[in-house]
């Protein structure tokens, strides 16, 4: 299991990009942005190591 755990830049990120986003629940939002970074940060380090097959 990955375990993502946001630094106080990816907190402000998720918050400014819900802001921006015009979101109705900002809340809902920064959660799903912090999905986002989740995701990302997930493949840089995971991903990075393994074989591509074509």
């Amino acid at each position: 299991m990955y375990r993502f755990t946001p630094s106080e830049i990816d907190r402000e990120r998720a918050q400014h990009q819900s802001a921006i986003q015009g979101a109705d629940d900002l809340d809902r939002k920064r959660i799903g942005n912090f999905g986002e970074l989740a995701f990302h940060e997930f493949c840089c380090e995971a991903l990075i190591g393994e074989p591509v097959v074509t």
